[in-house]
């Protein structure tokens, strides 16, 4: 197979394999060509994300976090503050504590 390039395309390549990118200019087409086609491919791929994402969408957002809050230690909850809501820009950012009665 012949294949007629492009001047700069050509050098582009034998620059390539000049500093060992490639081992030949048939490696790097046959790169080029691998690249090529990896859109379609990731096109399935991707309407399989979406459509396992969909699948992870449909469970409500509120049983999302009661499944991630079980794995916390009750350790860690009885460390938190009992004003960190009414306090929270003191806890978050350093600022004087709000007098509350």
């Amino acid at each position: 197979m012949t294949i007629h390039l492009p001047k700069d395309v050509e050098r582009s390549i034998e620059a390539a394999v000049h500093t060992g990118h490639f081992a030949s200019a048939d490696d790097a087409i046959a790169a080029a060509w691998r690249a090529f086609e990896q859109p379609d491919r990731g096109q399935s791929q991707q309407r399989a994300d979406q459509s396992e994402s969909a699948t992870v969408k449909s469970v409500p957002v509120w049983k999302r976090v009661l499944d991630n809050m079980q794995a916390v230690p009750d350790e860690v909850f009885e460390r938190i503050p009992a004003d960190s809501s009414e306090q929270l820009d003191h806890y978050l950012y350093g600022t004087p504590k709000r007098w509350t009665p």
